[in-house]
């Protein structure tokens, strides 16, 4: 994977060129390491946390890990793009841990311009990060010539992890779900939405026609309970919610308004 992987592997050349735009060349560079690209950080994870990582050279300063992250991780990133696979650390050394942390944080304060314009990893993702960002700082060769004047950047990431964007009024009520990688918003825009906490996604917005700010999940996160009425969580394959739900239906979860207090 390292061997192939090089910036702009499709030859698109135009920074702002949307994923939906981007024509596959018939002569497909990444077909022997889609794969590798898209599960490889899921299989270096287990092998990380078994017996076999203790003691391994390879995740010291100066090793293969340690090294495809330096050199190779915003390629890395522009594949999985291409892939479609962008939205799916006992002792290593400290260098690396940083360069993991870095990466994650690079990965999710610019996952969405990366995921549909792949070539924005080398400029606005570049440009925008902070200063003392190790990813920036290995890849700062990278940055478009034509940047002459860089904008004022923090020199470390911001204390905030994440932004959840799609609501159009005031947000009035937030509340996590038992497990805290879901949560619900209710806003003024008279809509609840329900997120996955962990990427940011949006899986589902509810028009209630009201503003509702009082809801909460039920113990069992079967229901979304408001003020008027109460929602019920359902999976996608629920045969009894098929037909009536199929216009609510994203990402898994549907819901459906099941008591009415008005």
């Amino acid at each position: 994977m390292s061997r192939i992987l090089h910036r702009d592997i499709y030859r698109l050349k135009a920074p702002g060129l949307r994923i939906d735009q981007v024509q596959q060349p018939s002569i497909e560079p990444l077909v022997a390491v889609r794969y590798s690209c898209v599960y490889c950080l899921d299989h270096f994870t287990k092998w990380f946390q078994s017996e076999y990582a203790k003691g391994a050279a390879g995740l010291d300063e100066g090793g293969p890990v340690t090294n495809f992250f330096e050199q190779k991780f915003l390629y890395w990133l522009e594949a999985l793009s291409l892939c479609g696979g962008l939205s799916d650390g006992e002792k290593v050394d400290p260098h690396l841990v940083d360069l993991v942390r870095d990466g994650r944080r690079f990965h999710e304060s610019h996952k969405w311009v990366i995921e549909n314009y792949p070539l924005q990893a080398y400029t606005s993702a570049v440009v925008f990060s902070p200063t003392r960002s190790l990813i920036r700082e290995h890849f700062k060769q990278e940055k478009p010539q034509w940047v002459q004047l860089l904008p004022t950047i923090a020199h470390q990431w911001s204390s905030c992890l994440q932004t959840l964007e799609g609501h159009s009024d005031w947000v009035r009520s937030v509340v996590f779900w038992h497990d805290g990688k879901h949560l619900a918003s209710a806003s003024g825009d008279k809509t609840v939405k329900i997120w996955d906490a962990t990427d940011g996604t949006c899986l589902q917005t509810l028009d209630v026609d009201i503003t509702v700010r009082d809801i909460s999940f039920d113990k069992s996160a079967s229901f979304l309970l408001t003020e008027i009425g109460a929602f019920e969580l359902k999976r996608q394959s629920d045969p009894m919610l098929e037909q009536s739900t199929a216009s609510l239906q994203q990402h898994g979860l549907v819901s459906v308004l099941i008591r009415s207090g008005l």
